[in-house]
């Protein structure tokens, strides 16, 4: 990715994690301090991982789906890395069959392959090991991280009604997005 697909991606996260803000929330598991500032974080990813550029859009389109299906997780500035790194090391495993990944990312994030392996297990059965998808939910993803990054000036708006899978097509998403006014 670019960096300002990158800058896109950021600000979408970040819209999302303080949009969410919930300081009663205990993500035991996902909860982590990261002082580094996420657009940082995602030039270092970006620089040492080097996903396809399509894994990212990927990797919210999970995101999404363990926001949707987990109402003990949310996505807020405690967990925006960890959720986001855990996301995307199944998306580049998914996608570009890149399982030597997992030590990486986890030095990234300053922690043992172990902790992220688990990180990576709870994450697959909370998202009850659904990793298949549509071309359309795909390009409906891509076409808001192209958006977000072209467009200056930001609101804060929800996605609307991004089809997931059968039997949860009439949920509404919970990432947000960084929209024009």
């Amino acid at each position: 990715m670019n960096e300002l697909q990158l800058k896109g991606l950021a600000k979408f996260l970040i819209s999302s994690a303080c949009s969410k803000c919930n300081p009663k929330s205990q993500n035991s598991l996902y909860s982590f301090y990261y002082p580094e500032p996420l657009m940082r974080f995602f030039n270092r990813l970006n620089t040492f991982i080097r996903c396809s550029s399509c894994c990212y859009p990927v990797a919210l389109l999970y995101l999404d789906r363990l926001l949707r299906s987990n109402n003990d997780i949310t996505l807020d500035m405690s967990t925006v890395h960890l959720l986001f790194s855990t996301s995307l090391l199944i998306a580049n495993q998914f996608i570009d069959d890149n399982s030597e990944r997992l030590g990486q990312f986890a030095s990234l994030l300053n922690m043992s392959s172990t902790s992220m392996s688990i990180l990576q297990t709870d994450f697959l059965f909370r998202i009850r090991f659904d990793l298949v998808f549509s071309e359309a939910q795909y390009e409906i993803y891509v076409q808001k991280l192209n958006w977000c990054r072209e467009e200056a000036t930001i609101q804060i708006q929800p996605f609307i009604n991004v089809p997931q899978s059968n039997s949860d097509n009439n949920e509404q998403s919970q990432l947000v997005f960084v929209e024009v006014i």
